[in-house]
Order: C-alpha cells, then sequence, then structure tokens
C-alpha cells in the first residue's frame, strides 16, 4: 500500500509515520487488491467443472455466514458466485469489493445479480450453471432481506422469476 501511496503525487501527507494515509486511498488500494484476487480466481476456473465446484463452495461457504447471523459476508460470497457464473469479460462490480463485513447495497448489488434476461453466450454456458446460478440469486434475496435492503432482495427475485416466470 505504501508503496502505491507514494507513486500518487497528489497526496498531501506525510508516507515518514507521522500522519496516516486517508482511509479513501487505503479503501482504494485494498478494493484493487481484492479485484486482482477475483480475476485470478476467475482464471483459475478455466473449465465449467472446476468454475462449478468453486462455485458450489462459495455457495456452501455462504450458507453457513448466513446460519452463524453474518448476512453481509454471506451476500458477498453469494454474489462472487453469481459473477463466477457469468461471462469471462464480466466486470468486477463494487458489490465484490467491499471489505469483509461490509454490506454491499443497492445498485451495486443489483449491477451484480443482472436482469434475468438471457445474456449473449448464455447459452453456450452448461445447463448445470442455470440452476445453480438460480439458487445464489434466492440466497442472495434471503440475505438482503435480512439486511433489510428490500429492493435489492426483490430485484433478485425478480431475477429468477425472469428465469423461470412459472416459480411464484
Amino acid at each position: 500500500i505504501q508503496q502505491i501511496l507514494r507513486s500518487d503525487p497528489s497526496l498531501q501527507f506525510s508516507l515518514n509515520g507521522d500522519q496516516q494515509a486517508p482511509p479513501e486511498y487505503v479503501a482504494s488500494a485494498k478494493r484493487e487488491k481484492v479485484r486482482e484476487q477475483l480475476q485470478f480466481l476467475r482464471a483459475d476456473c478455466a473449465n465449467a467443472e472446476i468454475r462449478l465446484h468453486r462455485v458450489n463452495e462459495l455457495k456452501e461457504s455462504a450458507n453457513k455466514c448466513f446460519e452463524q447471523g453474518a448476512h453481509a459476508n454471506a451476500l458477498q460470497t453469494y454474489l462472487t458466485g453469481i459473477w463466477l457464473l457469468k461471462e469471462d469479460d464480466a466486470p468486477v462490480t463494487p458489490a465484490l469489493t467491499l471489505e469483509a463485513g461490509i454490506a454491499p447495497h443497492g445498485g451495486d448489488v443489483v449491477a451484480t445479480l443482472g436482469s434475468g434476461r438471457r445474456a449473449l453466450g448464455e447459452a453456450e454456458q452448461p445447463a448445470e450453471f442455470g440452476p445453480l446460478r438460480d439458487v445464489l440469486h434466492l440466497n442472495a434475496a434471503d440475505a438482503l432481506l435480512a439486511l433489510h435492503d428490500y429492493s435489492s432482495a426483490r430485484a433478485a427475485c425478480e431475477f429468477v422469476l425472469a428465469r423461470q416466470p412459472l416459480n411464484s
């Protein structure tokens, strides 16, 4: 982080220890590190079988967080699983780069959830991706309800209804 902070000439603080780095710069560096880790995770899931295995692991981890009352962590983990099931060029959204325990909300969550309409290239994805994606969206909706983010919970449910109109 210090190397990143030194490279920004606009910083108005000393790096010799007499003043702390502004929190927004530290947070930005942490988000970038998380973004890199997520891209590495995606690259590590080169084939569908590995990707399904990793996403199922994430779902189980999120379920445990939810059962323990760590709803923000559960939500972030469900969203990470949803992101991994998207096309390889899906951007890392801000909802995925928050510090552990901070609940994403609103537009950041909705951007990660998607609309439920068939995406380009989705037809080439393994059939198992669809049902797992739907489960992750419904689980995310549960976490969002627990976090009192009702509009995002609705968006998560609408995603599934757009894909499965008879699931009501």
